[in-house]
């Protein structure tokens, strides 16, 4: 939560998602400028929503940081092979989170040109 709350105070609009159920329940109806994907929640591992996410032709190409708190190198590997833009460790600075959903928003916008 303590993200979310610094996200929105740096001016993002977030949608939160309590577990994988649920964010490909909101994915349904909303296409996110990027996700921030947690690995561990509830009901479903965050590999599993990433998958799902890939699988679908509307969510295929939205950009997705992994935030892994213990990151094991074959989940390391998985999550690039589905298309995770970044794998951030869970003790990452907010200024350095914030530095790469920025990066990845300006990518994205200068592709979309």
């Amino acid at each position: 939560m303590a993200v979310l709350a610094a996200l929105q105070r740096r001016g993002y609009a977030v949608t939160y998602a309590a577990n994988g159920s649920e964010a490909l329940k909101i994915l349904e109806t909303q296409r996110p400028d990027i996700v921030i994907l947690d690995l561990v929640m509830p009901d479903m591992d965050g590999l599993t929503v990433l998958r799902r996410m890939r699988l679908s032709p509307a969510l295929a190409d939205v950009p997705v940081i992994v935030l892994a708190g213990m990151i094991s190198e074959n989940q390391m590997l998985r999550a690039k092979e589905l298309g995770a833009e970044s794998l951030i460790k869970c003790c990452v600075t907010m200024k350095e989170l914030c530095q790469r959903i920025g990066e990845r928003l300006q990518a994205t916008a200068v592709a979309a040109y």
